[in-house]
């Protein structure tokens, strides 16, 4: 099971707004890190692909609306060029 399915609680992400061209509908993918080959959440909405970012701080809290989200964490999404990701599987490819 993915981090995400099953959490009903409101989380706080920080993003690029999408463009107005596309659906706005966005989805999470697993992909390997380039440098270290961890796996890594990715965000990719209208053709924009994002690596998702946590950080929690020991203390604190959101006020978003009429929510608190009461343990501080904070997702943020950076853009991220495709060709960083696959650039190890080209690697791979030509040492073949």
């Amino acid at each position: 099971m993915a981090w995400w399915e099953g959490v009903d609680e409101t989380r706080l992400l920080i993003a690029p707004v999408p463009e107005e061209t596309g659906n706005g509908i966005g989805q999470m993918l697993s992909l390997r890190r380039p440098k270290s080959g961890n796996t890594a959440c990715y965000l990719l909405v209208n053709g924009l692909l994002q690596e998702l970012h946590w950080f929690k701080q020991s203390y604190g809290s959101w006020f978003v609306g009429d929510y608190v989200c009461e343990d501080g964490s904070l997702y943020t999404a950076t853009p991220v060029d495709p060709v960083f990701i696959f650039l190890p599987i080209f690697e791979e490819a030509r040492m073949k």
